[in-house]
């Protein structure tokens, strides 16, 4: 995690085009899925509806993957607000994990993943050529900092109690 976050700090705007790029290959992906669900739907009217989920789907996934550029914009402030999410329960996630050795490790990943979804929001939409793969490459760096010192300290913890 930690390579690849650096990996893609440096190479931000095409990490950031390469994510945009993945989730529209995903949703038209998951459009065509729909419509092979549509066959399996008990009423008209439920076939009706999975047609058009599924219709909204491959729009929306052939939209990104044809303007991929044009789509780093709302894709940030996604990214922003996911990040938002997940530092909210990095924190809950700290607040069970407290009596462990090393849980401060996942308050430090928490509260640094706070802050990065602070200054996307803070800078948005100027930030959209950039944010999605600094985001995506200081997470990782992170995450895997953080899980490697947290894993460090329950292998030291082990180790003293043999």
């Amino acid at each position: 995690m930690i390579v690849l976050g650096l990996l893609a700090v440096f190479m931000s705007f095409t990490t950031g085009i390469g994510v945009s790029v993945l989730l529209g290959g995903v949703l038209v992906g998951g459009g065509f899925a729909y419509f092979a669900y549509a066959f399996a739907a008990p009423s008209d009217v439920e076939v009706l509806w999975r047609f058009l989920i599924g219709f909204l789907y491959v729009f929306g996934g052939f939209y990104l993957l044809a303007s991929p550029q044009l789509s780093l914009k709302p894709l940030t402030f996604l990214a922003a607000a996911i990040v938002f999410i997940e530092a909210l329960l990095e924190l809950i996630i700290f607040s069970q994990l407290r009596p462990q050795p090393g849980s401060g490790w996942i308050l430090c990943d928490g509260v640094a993943t706070l802050f990065l979804a602070y200054l996307i929001l803070r800078s948005w939409p100027s930030s959209s050529t950039w944010a999605i793969g600094f985001l995506v490459g200081i997470k990782f760096v992170v995450s895997g900092v953080t899980r490697l010192m947290y894993s460090w300290t329950a292998h030291q913890r082990l180790k003293s109690m043999a």
